[in-house]
């Protein structure tokens, strides 16, 4: 079977993707990830295809949007988010799918939650599709839906593609979450497709990388992250020095990990047992810490309760 999953050209948004991906791989399927052309680097690091599709981005590197695509100023989040990921991405995606089809039509679409071309996509082909749960359930407030279908209607008539006005067939789609129940807020109202599955380890998460060797073997191991997108030097890079300072003198190994787009000497020369990096896949190294200090981002947040950190 060909499998496409497509993803939104950022680390938070496409490892979620591995352990489906290197399993239906395991089984013997033909597995491609869709995403822009910078980003297919990141993707055949990690042993798969890339097949570069939609706009030319990178998420959380502003510089990459085109002046004329980013958001207006001063927008609701439930605007700001169906700009970026329904009319900056998602109608070029899926055009740039139903293309590739030519060549290599897929038997079947997975898109993860914030990229919906491919859904867009799987229904101008004619074949199923499903989601991958990325982010927070609670994200998809009404809000944010609503926004979101009056984004895709607009792309879906321009497509010509049936009208789908209450998002009916977002609603009712297939959700893969790799999230425990017991994490989800029970007061929220949860997608009725949304079925809930252990991952598994990834290929190559099962070790740590070299670049962390020596680090919590003789003292606890404490891990800070802010993930892949809040890092501007400006701002959220002054984290960094704080959480050293609240440690102070106490005896653990630190691992700072910056971001792909920052240089780890913008935080200056580090004691013996501070490793400051741009990206270390986080998993490989929760086994081996006693603390993460991080952002509550969901993708660091679901590797350290599975870590048991």
């Amino acid at each position: 079977m060909r499998v496409l999953l497509t993803t939104q050209p950022g680390y938070g948004h496409f490892r979620p993707l591995l352990p489906l991906a290197h399993a239906l791989v395991a089984a013997g399927h033909d597995v491609r990830v869709g995403t822009s052309a910078s980003f297919g680097p990141v993707v055949e690091r990690e042993g798969l295809s890339a097949s570069p599709v939609g706009l030319d981005w990178l998420h959380g590197v502003e510089s990459t949007i085109p002046p004329e695509l980013k958001p207006p100023p001063d927008v609701t989040f439930d605007t700001f988010f169906a700009h970026k990921f329904v009319r900056m991405t998602a109608e070029r995606l899926a055009t740039d799918v139903a293309g590739l089809a030519d060549r290599w039509r897929p038997d079947l679409i997975v898109r993860e939650t914030t990229e919906f071309g491919g859904s867009l996509a799987a229904e101008m082909l004619g074949v199923p599709s499903a989601a991958l749960q990325v982010a927070s359930p609670t994200l998809m407030t009404d809000g944010v839906l609503t926004a979101v279908a009056l984004a895709l209607h607009d792309a879906r008539a321009r497509l010509g593609l049936p009208p789908d006005r209450g998002a009916v067939e977002l609603r009712d789609e297939l959700v893969i979450c790799f999230a425990p129940p017991a994490l989800h807020d029970p007061t929220f109202r949860l997608p009725s497709g949304l079925r809930s599955f252990h991952p598994g380890l990834a290929p190559g998460s099962g070790s740590p990388p070299e670049a962390v060797a020596g680090l919590g073997v003789e003292r606890p191991l404490v891990y800070a992250t802010l993930g892949t997108v809040f890092n501007d030097p400006a701002n959220e890079l002054r984290f960094f020095p704080s959480i050293q300072e609240g440690l102070g003198d106490a005896p653990v190994d630190l691992l700072m990990v910056v971001g792909p787009n920052v240089d780890p000497a913008s935080l200056g020369d580090q004691r013996p047992g501070v490793r400051v990096l741009p990206y270390v896949p986080q998993r490989a190294v929760l086994d081996r810490c006693a603390a993460a200090i991080c952002h509550g981002g969901y993708g660091t947040l679901l590797d350290a309760v599975d870590a048991g950190v």
